[in-house]
């Protein structure tokens, strides 16, 4: 990890560290780094404005998609554009 890197750990929901985040950031860009679950709380929260995917298929054999929701909601038919 660069020295010059902040890296700062938080529990809960997104919407109740979100303030804090934002001002430890100083006016500069916020990197949420995470599966999709943790996008998923962060995009219901109304909080991401741009998302970058990065897919590692040969360590990917199973887990939660992308992100769950909009995965069931495909699932079933009513998936968005």
């Amino acid at each position: 990890m660069p020295e010059a890197a902040d890296v700062r750990f938080v529990s809960g929901s997104p919407a109740d560290s979100f303030d804090r985040i934002r001002a430890s950031a100083d006016g500069k860009d916020l990197w949420i780094v995470g599966g999709g679950g943790l996008a998923s709380q962060f995009a219901e929260a109304g909080l991401l404005d741009e998302v970058w995917v990065q897919l590692a298929p040969v360590t990917l054999g199973a887990g939660p998609a992308v992100h769950e929701r909009a995965a069931a909601r495909s699932a079933r038919g009513r998936a968005q554009p």
